[in-house]
């Protein structure tokens, strides 16, 4: 694979399309300190929001007539828009050869997956799953392949808070958000989950779904995870109708380990048959910030596109992910 630069040269110009909060919030401030990245232009449908947040990070706003040209001079896009209105942008991006780094979520069934894949170099695409680069993850990897606690069995994963996130706007049409409240906030988990097990492939045998036109608003679903150690029973309840709060437990033959998906996740360990807990310190050198998560995400990215490299941001290391919502939403639209 030939570099686009060497690691040594300038930075890699990265165009944005999307001015929404997460650009706002999370995107901006970790480019604005990555020292692989400049930031030349960004572009929404709502000019005033591109001119807004052009002139707080001083960079250029461009009006989608004017957007074919600015592609040019990046090397890299940031696509943020909402899921249904991305596929030009992606078409768009792909006959430019530039790179790309799509939010989520990125794809509502394999097949889709594949085809924005198979238009890049696999470096030169990443999808936003920043939440890999939280500590847990790599705690919780530790964990398992220590065998500390015998097999892994069981996961309950809960993620349930109400609210009222998806009543306007694009969230409120499957075709401009891809799906309700499991694809919209809880893909991150389920994405996290696949990681830290090093899941192979996934089924999901059961579900029960509150839905109304493609939005899911409570959802149960029972899965099964394929790993190098054997097969691991998944549990999901997910929900923006109830007050569950977020928790993860994994049940291993020795002990049971509890904890949430967060940057700031603490890890509580119990033995079974015993009253006796303790608490484990999470992975070092991971992100314990959500904006440290952003900052490594696009660290990484750039660096795989400047070296050709692989890295957790790619979209070729989530297929499973996108296997896993097909099969959830699938059995939802048979129902």
């Amino acid at each position: 694979m030939t570099p686009i630069r060497s690691l040594e040269s300038a930075k890699l110009a990265v165009g944005i399309i999307g001015a929404g909060s997460i650009v706002e919030d999370s995107h901006l401030p970790a480019l604005k300190v990555c020292d692989r990245a400049s930031v030349a232009w960004i572009h929404d449908a709502k000019e005033s929001r591109a001119a807004m947040l052009a002139v707080m990070y001083g960079i250029r706003p461009v009006a989608i007539d004017g957007l074919s040209a600015a592609l040019e001079g990046v090397d890299v896009c940031l696509l943020a828009v909402p899921y249904g209105a991305r596929p030009a942008f992606i078409e768009m991006c792909a006959s430019r050869g530039k790179a790309l780094y799509v939010e989520k979520p990125f794809a509502t069934t394999l097949q889709e997956h594949e085809r924005y894949c198979s238009l890049f170099p696999a470096h030169k695409l990443a999808v936003g799953y920043q939440r890999r680069y939280y500590g847990i993850v790599d705690t919780l990897s530790s964990i398992i392949t220590s065998g500390a606690f015998g097999r892994l069995r069981r996961i309950d994963f809960t993620q349930a808070h109400f609210h009222l996130k998806g009543g306007g706007g694009y969230l409120s049409s499957a075709a401009m958000a891809g799906g309700g409240v499991t694809i919209e906030s809880a893909i991150h988990g389920l994405d996290q989950i696949l990681l830290f097990t090093g899941a192979g492939d996934v089924r999901v045998l059961n579900t029960k779904i509150l839905h109304k036109d493609g939005i899911d608003y409570d959802t149960l679903f029972d899965s099964e995870l394929t790993t190098t150690s054997g097969t691991v029973a998944v549990r999901c309840e997910i929900s923006s109708l109830r007050n569950l709060g977020t928790r993860l437990e994994l049940h291993f033959e020795r002990a049971t380990v509890r904890c949430g998906l967060s940057h700031d996740a603490t890890v509580e360990v119990s033995g079974d048959g015993s009253d006796t807990t303790f608490l484990l310190t999470q992975a070092n050198g991971a992100a314990t910030t959500v904006g440290g998560a952003f900052h490594c995400f696009w660290s990484d990215f750039l660096r795989a596109v400047a070296t050709g490299e692989d890295s957790r941001t790619l979209g070729v290391s989530s297929r499973l992910t996108t296997a896993w919502i097909e099969q959830i939403y699938r059995r939802m639209a048979v129902r």
